[in-house]
């Protein structure tokens, strides 16, 4: 830390959902799991009583639960520990950003139970496929720049720095140009000026989902490049 820094303390105060999963949506939740014998329950922090109260009524109907942890941020390990273990993922919360890495990290069907709105969801195979066309888009795309620009998140958990110079340093001995752009608040607006061809994302998977001048790829796809 330099002379003027200031040290801030961050505190994580979960907040819990206190309604009950309703016990119609929990028998209607049955009807997706007739041949499945063993499935793995994640979630956002809010619904964590949530999974308690849906594991136990699984197994209350013979069927083999496994509570697999939250889901925090764009980190899924928590359900990745159980991948091997399980035959589907129930994810609660709402949304399908969460559900859709599952899906596409692990392959493995993922259904959506949403508590608030009453509704039970999954990710569809029209769904995984057009996504997949995007990001092969953005990847090829990526893929024909000189001039890379590395983006590093400020925030708290989403911060890769260490992981930014090593892509630089990578990209540079492929003779390539790379610069490190960091902020607390990436989006199209606060890029638009500088010239570079392609945005290598070291922060939240989700920020290159949303519409971007230039192509936007994550850290894992660098690969391709």
């Amino acid at each position: 830390m330099t002379q003027n820094s200031i040290r801030m303390y961050i505190m994580y105060v979960p907040c819990y959902y206190t309604k009950k999963i309703p016990n119609a949506l929990m028998n209607e939740l049955l009807k997706y799991l007739n041949d499945v014998k063993k499935t793995g329950i994640t979630y956002v922090i809010q619904h964590e009583k949530n999974a308690w109260q849906l594991k136990k009524f699984l197994e209350e109907n013979k069927k083999q639960a496994i509570i697999c942890g939250k889901i925090l941020g764009c980190n899924t390990d928590n359900a990745e520990k159980y991948e091997k273990d399980v035959e589907k993922f129930i994810y609660i919360g709402s949304g399908k950003f969460h559900p859709y890495n599952l899906k596409a990290q692990l392959g493995k069907d993922v259904l959506i139970l949403d508590p608030i709105s009453q509704t039970i969801n999954k990710i569809s195979y029209e769904e995984i496929k057009f996504m997949e066309r995007k990001r092969y888009a953005r990847i090829a795309k990526a893929s024909l720049a000189k001039v890379y620009g590395i983006l590093v998140s400020l925030r708290t958990y989403q911060n890769n720095i260490e992981k930014a110079f090593q892509l630089k340093e990578k990209i540079e001995s492929a003779g390539k140009k790379a610069f490190i752009f960091a902020g607390n608040d990436i989006n199209d607006s606060n890029l638009l000026g500088f010239e570079v061809d392609a945005f290598i994302n070291t922060a939240c998977l989700r920020i290159n989902e949303d519409e971007f001048s230039k192509a936007v790829i994550n850290m894992s796809e660098t690969e391709w490049i």
